[in-house]
């Protein structure tokens, strides 16, 4: 049965637990999104010796950035998007026009957009964002399934913090309201397209 007789100190070191926790998994993401810059730096450096190989050394440099980004334990989701995926369609990844996300456990998103392999590699790596939410009829989900519709979400302090890596300035704002997507909106938000293949 469950204990009612909790008292407010203890649910205040609950909620100051869980925004240390929380704090934590931004420094991980901080460290990995170093190493994610360090990787596009050599990457650049190394695209200025191709020439009519060129796109094909672009497509190895983005395997190896997912490769990358699959080996950080951070992560326990990594599923793909498509614009062109519908109800109904059977699961498909094209890696030359999905967008990957890997997102931890807290919903901290990292999202490469293979579709800017055009431009560069420097171009694939979207901004972090704090929170994800999965659309699916007219509810909101936190956990993926195949042709739920994306969102992600951060408040301000979170988009100075995952830069800087000074996790004191984190002040978080982000909340959905009634299970309304459009209420992120008043924050740095990006509407996704639909799930067509989940990896983990």
């Amino acid at each position: 049965m469950e204990n009612l007789n909790i008292q407010p100190h203890q649910i205040e070191q609950r909620e100051v637990t869980k925004f240390e926790a929380r704090k934590k998994e931004i420094l991980e993401v901080f460290e990995v999104m170093k190493k994610v810059n360090e990787f596009i730096s050599q990457a650049v450096e190394e695209s200025r010796r191709h020439g009519n190989d060129f796109d094909e050394f672009l497509k190895i440099k983005f395997i190896e950035l997912v490769e990358l980004l699959s080996l950080e334990s951070c992560f326990d989701k990594k599923f793909s998007t498509s614009s062109s995926f519908k109800d109904g369609d059977v699961p498909e990844y094209k890696l030359e026009s999905d967008s990957i996300y890997f997102v931890t456990r807290g919903g901290i998103t990292i999202r490469l957009k293979a579709k800017n392999l055009k431009y560069g590699i420097q171009d694939v790596v979207q901004p972090v964002t704090e929170k994800i939410f999965f659309k699916r009829g007219d509810k909101i989900f936190y956990a993926p399934a195949v042709a739920d519709d994306v969102y992600e979400a951060r408040c301000s302090s979170f988009g100075k913090v995952i830069l800087s890596g000074n996790v004191d300035d984190y002040f978080p704002t982000l909340e959905i309201e009634e299970d309304d997507v459009n209420s992120l909106r008043r924050f740095e938000f990006h509407s996704g397209h639909k799930i067509n293949c989940i990896f983990k």
